[in-house]
């Protein structure tokens, strides 16, 4: 490859396996685009890719990642880029082509070191914005803005980007004219999922802003205990039968609540959904219920590794997640707990998490009547 880069894009390093790419990337910040094939020794090229974008993926030292492959095709391009490439090459290709790849991973590298350089002071400049847009007691005493944490930017910043890379790298292969036309229905198709999960996060963020600053508002009324149960549990049920979780449930029909059954809802389905979604195959997630005074009590309890600290203790933050920061196969924004404690709360309720003795996490609502 180093010949068809020549004088253009000079080689600055080279690597034989993955373990030795991946410790030039480690020890060399300079390093902004690597190209890579997807087998190599030992590691194959998108294990190293993953890791990769997960340690430099964006930030001040942000890299790209052109990979190559003699076995091109619709489900190797995707994985490359579900996985954070921003160019897919396949064998044989001339060097017009490597070249055009590896300008294009250059750019994206400049931008995003520049956007990391930024960030901080656009979530500053943000936060006064916020803060002087409503008016209350916090804003007329605040004196300083109070700017996301790196690991709440991370959080936030992969669930925006994760579908949006394909998006990008879909939209670029379906600019060449010769692509059967199943392969283009499929890239389509692939497309269309993306840009349905990216809007789903943007709903979530404005959901969030609006539970947060009073745009949304509870309505209760009484509701089924059992039927909100009923209704969750149907949510959820594809996503459990593709992990192969069993649902479990205990919820009597007799037992009322007065709430707002949308919003509750939405609560209980998220905690359902957390909970298949850590579960391991073959596990169960199980939903409860009972009256408590006046009110009602009710449960969500899985098999999965159980909660970190920083969920099962104090408020619950916005951008947290249990699962690692840069997991590429999660799309999530960390918004859910956070949203749910604010859901519960505008019911007069609380939310708690307990580690199980047995492995698992409950969570457990407490509805006043």
């Amino acid at each position: 490859m180093a010949e068809f880069l020549g004088a253009v894009y000079p080689v600055l390093h080279r690597a034989g396996s993955a373990a030795a790419a991946l410790a030039l990337v480690r020890q060399h910040a300079d390093i902004a685009t690597v190209v890579a094939d997807i087998r190599m020794p030992e590691v194959d090229g998108l294990s190293l890719l993953r890791q990769m974008m997960a340690e430099r993926g964006y930030g001040p030292a942000a890299l790209t990642v052109v990979m190559i492959t003699g076995h091109g095709g619709l489900e190797a391009a995707r994985a490359a880029m579900r996985e954070g490439a921003v160019e897919f090459l396949t064998k044989p290709f001339s060097g017009a082509e490597l070249r055009a790849a590896v300008r294009h991973a250059l750019s994206m590298a400049r931008a995003r070191r520049a956007q990391a350089e930024a960030s901080t002071s656009q979530a500053q400049a943000l936060a006064l914005a916020l803060a002087a847009a409503r008016p209350g007691p916090e804003s007329e005493t605040a004196t300083a803005p109070v700017a996301m944490r790196p690991d709440q930017r991370a959080v936030l910043a992969h669930g925006l980007r994760t579908p949006l890379v394909p998006l990008v790298g879909l939209a670029d292969l379906l600019q060449e004219s010769d692509l059967p036309r199943d392969q283009i229905k499929e890239f389509a198709r692939s497309i269309a999922e993306n840009a349905d999960q990216l809007q789903h996060n943007v709903n979530r963020l404005l959901d969030f802003d609006g539970l947060t600053h009073g745009a949304i508002t509870m309505r209760p009324q009484p509701i089924i205990a059992s039927r909100l149960a009923a209704d969750a549990l149907r949510r959820v049920a594809p996503q459990a039968a593709r992990g192969k979780v069993t649902l479990q449930h205990a919820v009597p029909d007799a037992l009322a609540l007065r709430a707002d059954a949308d919003w509750l809802a939405w609560a209980v389905t998220e905690l359902l959904t957390n909970a298949v979604r850590v579960s391991p195959a073959g596990g169960f997630v199980a939903l409860a219920a009972g009256p408590e005074g006046a009110g009602a009590w009710l449960t969500v309890t899985d098999q999965g590794p159980g909660l970190p600290d920083t969920l099962l203790h104090g408020k619950r933050q916005p951008f947290a997640s249990a699962e690692p920061v840069l997991n590429r196969s999660s799309t999530t924004l960390g918004l859910g707990l956070a949203m749910v404690d604010r859901i519960v709360a505008l019911h007069g309720g609380t939310l708690a998490l307990h580690r199980l003795p047995a492995g698992g996490s409950e969570a457990r609502l407490l509805l006043p009547g």
